[in-house]
């Protein structure tokens, strides 16, 4: 936003004021867009490759406008348009994803705004004499003043979605430790069972040397499962606590 501002006027064509904050915007904008594909769980790589490609023709279109020298409102027009095909993709997706939070279908409508303030920008320029930032006219101060206000909300949108998804992953983490201790409870629960009755059965009872041998063995297969699932307990908290080194290989 501070280099967008920077462009005090933009019928002077030079290197500082068209195409250095003009690129910073593009690229600014390219990253925002990232971010929001970020956030959508069905994305893929082609999302990516498309946005890099929108950048990419954007700037190259950019430059070749500058060095023709075409006239202001054609530039304006052709950054904006830019800056609609970088957001429109995050944003469909945005507003389509099933099962989306409440802030991110708000983030979605403020990107709404955004690209409907962008979509007149691209056609404003053209209906207009004077481009420039601090020009009196009032359509171009309510354009800027929806740009700044949708940034800053988005800023604010993006903490709180953060902030979301940390809770959910704290609320998922306490479930899994729910549900993996109850699963150590109910598989404790069965070797100590056999080993409990067996040796019950041995104090309260006169069998066989037969009879004595097998529950022997019946109590000591209880009592290595046992020890096998403990095994698999400690294994599984050093590699919570980063104790074990993870390394998969086919």
């Amino acid at each position: 936003m501070v280099v967008f501002f920077l462009r005090a006027e933009t019928f002077s064509v030079s290197l500082f004021n068209i195409l250095i904050p003009n690129t910073f915007v593009l690229v600014s904008y390219y990253l925002e867009s990232i971010v929001m594909l970020m956030l959508v769980k069905d994305r893929s790589k082609r999302d990516y490759k498309l946005q890099t490609l929108v950048l990419v023709i954007g700037l190259l279109g950019l430059y070749v406008a500058v060095w023709l020298n075409v006239l202001a409102s054609v530039r304006i027009s052709l950054v904006s348009f830019i800056i609609f095909l970088l957001l429109i993709t995050p944003v469909l997706r945005f507003l389509t994803e099933t099962r989306s939070s409440l802030f991110k279908k708000l983030l979605g409508v403020n990107y709404c705004v955004l690209i409907i303030a962008v979509v007149v920008r691209i056609v404003h320029p053209f209906f207009k004499s004077s481009t420039s930032l601090y020009s009196g006219d009032p359509v171009q101060k309510i354009i800027f003043l929806i740009v700044f206000l949708m940034m800053i909300i988005s800023g604010v949108g993006y903490l709180l979605l953060l902030q979301e998804e940390k809770e959910i992953q704290v609320k998922s983490l306490l479930d899994d430790k729910d549900k993996f201790f109850s699963i150590i409870a109910h598989d404790l629960r069965g070797p100590f069972t056999g080993i409990i009755g067996g040796t019950q059965l041995l104090l309260e009872n006169q069998f066989s040397q037969k009879e004595t041998r097998e529950l022997i063995e019946l109590i000591h297969e209880s009592s290595k499962n046992t020890s096998s699932l403990l095994d698999n307990l400690l294994t599984w908290s050093q590699s919570q606590t980063g104790g074990l080194e993870f390394r998969p290989e086919k």
